[in-house]
C-alpha cells in the first residue's frame, strides 16, 4: 500500500478496553471506535484482559491487550503504563488518552513523536472515593497532562474553564451524547408519558456520589415553580 492509500492510525489508552461496558469511557469507545473507522481511520484500542466482550467486538477495530496488576491502587497506573509503551513502539498517527492518571506517560508518546489528545473527564482528584494518596496521583497526572498532551477535550464547560483557570490550558468542548428511539415513545401506553410534556418536568441522570450534587438538584426542583415539577 503506498503512502497515499495507507490509513491513518489512531490508538485509544485508558480505557478497560472495547468492547467494554464499565463506565463513560468505555461507553464513548464502544461508539467512537467504529465511527473513526468508518472516516478513514485505522483504529486500535488497548484493552485489559478479562474486561471485554469480544463476541460484541466491531472485525473492523484491532483490541490490543497489555498486562497490569488488579489492584484499585495500581491497575490505572500499571495498565495505563504497558499500554502507553506498546502504542509508542507501533507509532501510531495519533494517540487518545483517557484519564488524567496516564498524564505520567505520555513522555514515551512524545518521544516517538506521537501526538496526543487526552480526555480530562472529571476532577478525579476531588472525588470522596479516593483517599489521600490516590487523590495526589490524579492531581500530578493532571498536571502531567496539562504539560505533554497537545489537545485537551472537556466533555463540560466548566471542567474547560477550570483547566483553563488552574492549568492555564485550553480544552476542546466535546459533550457526552447517546441514541435515543423515540419511536417506542408513540405506541407507549398514554399513562407511562402522561405529563412528560417539554417545560413540565426535570430529570438528573447520574451516579448517587457526593461529586454529583444530587442534593442540590433535588433542592432545585423544589424551588421551582409547581408548573414546573408535574
Amino acid at each position: 500500500m503506498s503512502a497515499a492509500e495507507r490509513r491513518p492510525k489512531v490508538a485509544i489508552i485508558g480505557t478497560r478496553g472495547y468492547p467494554s461496558y464499565y463506565g463513560g469511557f468505555e461507553t464513548l469507545v464502544r461508539h467512537l471506535a467504529p465511527y473513526l473507522w468508518e472516516r478513514g481511520w485505522d483504529v486500535e484500542v488497548y484493552s485489559r484482559p478479562g474486561q471485554t466482550v469480544p463476541a460484541e467486538a466491531d472485525p473492523r477495530i484491532t483490541v490490543r491487550f497489555t498486562p497490569g496488576v488488579e489492584t484499585t491502587s495500581l491497575s490505572t497506573l500499571s495498565y495505563g503504563m504497558t499500554a502507553t509503551a506498546a502504542a509508542a513502539a507501533r507509532k501510531p498517527d495519533v494517540a487518545l488518552v483517557m484519564n488524567v492518571a496516564n498524564g505520567f506517560f505520555l513522555p514515551a508518546l512524545k518521544a516517538r513523536g506521537v501526538p496526543v489528545v487526552m480526555n480530562v473527564d472529571g476532577l478525579e482528584w476531588e472525588r470522596e472515593k479516593w483517599g489521600p494518596k490516590a487523590k495526589r496521583v490524579f492531581l500530578a497526572g493532571a498536571r502531567a497532562s496539562a504539560r505533554w498532551a497537545d489537545q485537551l477535550i472537556a466533555d463540560s464547560t466548566n471542567i474547560a474553564a477550570y483547566w483553563k483557570r488552574v492549568f492555564e490550558r485550553e480544552s476542546t468542548f466535546i459533550p457526552y451524547g447517546g441514541e435515543c428511539d423515540m419511536s417506542s415513545l408513540d405506541s407507549a401506553p398514554a399513562a407511562a408519558v402522561e405529563g412528560l410534556q417539554p417545560g413540565n418536568f426535570v430529570m438528573v441522570a447520574a451516579r448517587l456520589v457526593p461529586e454529583n450534587s444530587i442534593d442540590l438538584f433535588l433542592q432545585a426542583v423544589r424551588e421551582l415553580p409547581p408548573r414546573r415539577t408535574s
